[in-house]
């Protein structure tokens, strides 16, 4: 039990980071409208962040479904993923804020053809 407590913390942690960067992405956006920085490849750590919060998503996803299953996979993002890079990662991007349109656009492109296509069948 000790294991998912620690995993919840860290999914909760990352999706806080997210609606915090979702915040700053929308107040950027806003003010530039987007520019030529948000359109230069993601760095190495950029694509990992990315990466990361794809294989969280998917997890979550699964959770929906198959409980025991989502939890093996959460024991495994746990040990997996390098919450210090993610961190730093952030802190890079929180400095340079035009960066997170990068990557969203980056996660964007990881999960949206598939659920975009699933968003753009339902009716509005």
């Amino acid at each position: 039990m000790a294991r998912f407590g620690s995993t919840r913390g860290l999914v909760l942690s990352l999706l806080r980071i997210g609606v915090v960067a979702a915040l700053i992405f929308v107040s950027s956006y806003c003010t530039h409208g987007g520019n030529e920085t948000t359109n230069a490849p993601l760095s190495p750590d950029e694509a990992y962040l990315v990466d990361a919060y794809v294989r969280i998503a998917e997890a979550k996803d699964v959770h929906n479904v198959s409980y025991a299953k989502s939890e093996s996979l959460f024991a495994a993002l746990d040990s997996t993923i390098d919450t210090t890079r993610v961190s730093n990662t952030i802190r890079k991007l929180n400095s340079d804020p035009d960066r997170w349109i990068a990557v969203f656009r980056g996660i964007e492109h990881a999960m949206g053809s598939e659920r975009g296509e699933r968003e753009s069948e339902e009716p509005r």
